[in-house]
């Protein structure tokens, strides 16, 4: 039986939870202004998933702030990891706040600092996995001078900070781009990603695709999750 994580009160043990993960295809997305609203999505997939991305932003990196308060995670409960997706600006000045035990990956845009060195050793000390994310109109070898030093790249199929936006269609080839660039590495997929666009992403060599409006609007979460997840599995 899962034991639910609130990182105000109890050690988050990592063991159990983190082998799974690099085998989840599909990251639940959290995009939301309340904390009872965030509760009530991690509520309804917290039971069928290790990991689960909540998107955070400052009003600076994109135009609206979004829960931008690592106290969140001290309100939160839940039986999965948090994978953070930090829509902000220099992350390097804060990323210390979100470094709290519930948190199991983070990612930081590779356009919001000029150098994401300082941010990326301070995320790996915490034992923390870290990815950079990178906007649409960025190319893939932006990441070259870190692809030895991270676990992961978020790539974004929309313009980072609204639900809802439709798919980019050129985000596939980013995506084989970023497997000839990193083939050990986790390559991930956030935004517009419905059924069928997840099908492509896996085809093109994404690992994982992180789904918001795409998957809570499913009428049985765990059916659409195993749905999704069979398909990187054929």
């Amino acid at each position: 039986m899962k034991t639910a994580i609130n990182g105000g009160s109890k050690k988050f043990t990592t063991s159990k939870i983190y082998n799974s993960i690099s085998m989840q295809r599909v990251i639940p997305a959290i995009l939301e202004q309340s904390v009872s609203d965030i509760q009530e999505k991690l509520d309804r997939v917290a039971a069928f998933v290790e990991l689960i991305q909540l998107d955070i932003a400052d009003g600076l990196f994109v135009p609206e702030e979004v829960m931008n308060d690592p106290g969140v995670l001290d309100l939160i409960q839940t039986t999965a990891a948090i994978d953070l997706h930090l829509m902000i600006e220099l992350p390097e000045v804060v990323i210390e706040k979100w470094l709290h035990p519930v948190v199991r990956r983070i990612s930081i845009h590779i356009e919001a600092s000029e150098d994401s060195n300082a941010s990326i050793e301070k995320i790996k000390e915490a034992d923390k996995e870290v990815f950079l994310a990178i906007n649409p109109e960025t190319p893939i070898k932006k990441l070259e001078p870190y692809a030895e030093i991270i676990d992961g790249v978020l790539i974004m199929g929309v313009h980072p900070g609204y639900g809802g936006q439709e798919f980019i269609p050129s985000t596939l080839e980013k995506v084989k781009d970023a497997r000839i660039l990193l083939p050990e590495r986790t390559i991930a997929v956030d935004g517009g990603v419905k059924e069928g666009i997840a099908i492509k992403l896996f085809e093109a060599g994404a690992d994982q695709v992180a789904m918001g409006t795409g998957l809570f609007s499913a009428t049985n979460l765990e059916k659409y999750i195993k749905k999704i997840n069979s398909f990187k599995d054929k």
